[in-house]
């Protein structure tokens, strides 16, 4: 299971013009999905109104957002709704992929999406199960700021700690809904029954998160898209989790770490 780490105030993007269509051609036709000519000649692809990752150097992520929007186009006839709910409440969700939305709103840059992967510093992709009454569980790895404390962990068992939301699934709009202090929502786009992609917002994944703009962020993150997989392991899914963040902050202080 991949877990990804972010730098939150320093993040380095490509995106743009893609030099040729060949591995776009499988998704011109995929709704969202914008292909172009731009003024010097090269093609410039963008989903949902943003740009997807470029196919240079600098720049990662496109074969795997190609991927993902790839499978939203194979998408036949309606979600099977029952299937989903049942992969919910008795497997792992887990986040193989995710991509951001990106919106500079001084104008300045256009909005493109963003890899995950390409963020070092925190976790950037979770798992959570959900259970039959409405409680979701998502695991936790603590960042580099916290390396004292997750060196006291791993020498006592833990790999984490545990955090809990609320949920439910609404069948008419195919819709994941996720609550914190916020509720979060994330339609599925596509669902094989081992798999599926979801767009909007998966708690506790939305870059930018500021509903009270308190912190001031030039950037906004008006949707995300997730590629999840239903994993077996449910039974240990909490083994060396078993703290909470409540948990966390006591270890902290008593470490005296600041």
């Amino acid at each position: 299971m991949k877990k990804i780490l972010f730098i939150a105030l320093c993040l380095v993007a490509a995106v743009g013009c893609n030099a040729n269509l060949g591995d776009v051609k499988g998704i011109k036709n995929t709704p969202g999905v914008d292909i172009s000519k731009g003024d010097d000649g090269k093609y410039v692809t963008s989903y949902e109104g943003a740009l997807i990752p470029d196919d240079d150097e600098w720049s990662d992520g496109r074969s795997e957002m190609i991927y993902i929007i790839s499978l939203i186009g194979e998408q036949k006839g309606a979600i099977n709704d029952e299937l989903f709910y049942e992969r919910l409440t008795t497997k792992i969700l887990d986040v193989e992929e995710r991509f951001m939305y990106l919106h500079d709103t001084t104008g300045e840059d256009p909005d493109y999406w963003s890899w995950a992967f390409g963020w070092v510093g925190g976790q950037m992709t979770y798992d959570m199960i959900f259970d039959a009454v409405g409680d979701a569980y998502i695991r936790h790895y603590l960042s580099c700021a916290y390396h004292e404390v997750d060196s006291y962990l791993h020498e006592n068992g833990y790999e984490g700690y545990h955090d809990v939301s609320q949920w439910p699934y609404d069948s008419a709009t195919h819709t994941l809904y996720t609550t914190d202090a916020s509720t979060y929502q994330a339609k599925v786009l596509y669902f094989d029954g081992d798999k599926a992609v979801l767009r909007g917002h998966l708690y506790p994944m939305w870059c930018y998160y500021d509903p009270t703009g308190h912190y001031g962020y030039r950037r906004e993150c008006p949707m995300e898209l997730y590629l999840v997989k239903f994993v077996d392991g449910r039974d240990e899914f909490l083994q060396g989790f078993d703290l909470t963040w409540e948990d966390i902050q006591k270890l902290i202080e008593e470490l005296g770490v600041e």
